[in-house]
């Protein structure tokens, strides 16, 4: 039963947390400044977040990575200790059929409920309505952020290097691949000034049309 319980909260805070990180993606910034120019405290501390989103991000991600982890230890865990044996016992099957069948009973569940209920309906609400959602999660974001502040900090600076990688390796693929057009686009501009007016007065004569 704690199981159940235990399970059943972490799918909760799945869903809260996918609609508040929908949310902060989709919520515009010019609403927010209107309200953080009237007055707004939550406004003023989402438009503060968004000044580095990635960050933001990184502590709805890993309160996520976490409940997720934990629904599917403590899952594992039920299966194991009490669904394992009863189906043992009941049809008679091997140990390892068994555990198969009790954690493919559990997973399924699951699995199906976080897709649903912790992911696409939470996502969906957070599209809806994200600046409603997002202002209410406003102080808990920050509390977040502070709490979490080291794990965000590393995840930060992993997502820029990555991102540095990333673009290099794009800068690298776009020279490999220059046109023809580019190549002589850089021959041309390396000619003298009395060798580009040459081709200069070529191009000329070529427009020319011949007239009887």
């Amino acid at each position: 039963m704690e199981e159940i319980i235990v399970i059943g909260l972490c799918i909760g805070i799945n869903a809260l947390l996918a609609a508040v990180e929908m949310a902060f993606v989709s919520v515009g910034k010019p609403h927010l400044r209107e309200l953080a120019k009237s007055g707004n405290a939550d406004a003023q501390k989402v438009l503060s977040l968004r000044e580095k989103p990635e960050r933001t991000l990184s502590v709805i991600q890993v309160g996520i990575t976490l409940v997720g982890a934990l629904a599917a230890a403590v899952g594992g865990a039920g299966a194991e200790e009490w669904l394992r044996p009863l189906i043992q016992n009941r049809f008679g099957s091997s140990e390892n059929t068994a555990e198969a069948i009790a954690i493919l009973l559990v997973v399924l569940p699951i699995t199906y409920l976080s897709v649903v209920v912790g992911e696409l309906v939470p996502k969906t609400l957070g599209l809806r309505d994200p600046l409603t959602i997002v202002l209410r999660a406003a102080k808990w974001l920050v509390l977040f952020d502070r709490i979490l502040s080291p794990i965000v900090f590393a995840l930060e600076w992993s997502t820029r290097k990555f991102l540095n990688i990333f673009w290099r390796l794009r800068l690298v693929s776009a020279k490999e691949h220059l046109t023809p057009t580019t190549d002589m686009a850089e021959k041309f501009d390396a000619l003298s000034a009395q060798h580009k007016q040459y081709v200069f007065n070529l191009v000329n004569l070529e427009k020319k049309r011949v007239t009887d």
